[in-house]
């Protein structure tokens, strides 16, 4: 896009060219636009919300700008570290288009069958969980202030990962879920059909209260009621570190 932005404050960020999945949690963000060069991803258009969004903070070695005189700055600094970037600039749904989901063959019953496959989808959807590394969840709630805790729950999905449940999403890389009926599905994404999500559900979890946790490649876990405690740092200290608690399921 040839509109020159230059003028007044604008918030960028950046992230890693590996990391270009990660933009799934903010491609519904319409003002935003991003861009490309030989090692980075940036985004630009940013809102004074979005700069500070977990959306955004969870994507790995992200770092922030602010651009005024034609000057890039690192965020909440003076010193200006060079000139903006000049890139060709498309709005997100067009530098990340849609893609067809693949099938997952999981099936669900004895006598019948259901295949289930993820989809990407455009619509926003509210955040209520977080799957984050155990390790950067122990570091961060060592100096993390009682009140953040607050109304929060967790539990171990295995040796090296977790999932956090509840708002506001703490501001840790990881991927965004978002609940649909007993299902957490990745930001960015919905299963389908969707008019057989509460029958998969039935079919997945019988009597058993919980939730269903989906991965990006169909892939699921069972997380019973039981197994969610509120986080707090003696539940961090209490875990096992080798201790898995939920039932997970290959496609």
């Amino acid at each position: 896009m040839a509109e020159d932005v230059d003028r007044g404050l604008i918030f960028l960020a950046r992230f890693p060219l590996k990391e270009r999945e990660r933009m799934r949690h903010i491609r519904h963000w319409s003002a935003v636009e991003a861009g490309q060069d030989a090692e980075w991803i940036w985004v630009r258009g940013l809102d004074a919300v979005q700069i500070e969004h977990v959306n955004l903070l969870s994507i790995p070695e992200l770092r922030r700008f602010q651009g005024y005189n034609n000057k890039l700055h690192r965020y909440g600094s003076k010193l200006p570290e060079g000139p903006l970037p000049s890139l060709e600039w498309k709005t997100l749904k067009e530098f990340l288009p849609l893609k067809t989901g693949t099938l997952n063959h999981n099936y669900f019953g004895i006598n019948q069958r259901m295949a289930m496959h993820m989809i990407e989808t455009d619509y926003e959807q509210e955040e209520c969980a977080l799957l984050c590394q155990r390790n950067q969840l122990e570091r961060y709630i060592l100096d993390a202030p009682l009140v953040r805790m607050k109304g929060l729950a967790w539990c171990i999905i295995d040796a090296k990962t977790c999932v956090v449940q509840g708002a506001p999403i703490l501001p840790l890389p990881g991927v965004i879920l978002w609940q649909s009926g007993f299902h957490l599905i990745p930001a960015g994404y919905d299963l389908a059909p969707r008019s057989l999500k509460p029958v998969a559900a039935n079919m997945l979890l019988g009597q058993k209260r919980g939730h269903i946790l989906w991965t990006e490649s169909g892939e699921y876990s069972l997380i019973l009621n039981e197994a969610m405690v509120p986080l707090s740092r003696s539940s961090i200290r209490a875990s096992s570190p080798d201790l898995q608690i939920v039932e997970r399921h290959e496609s």
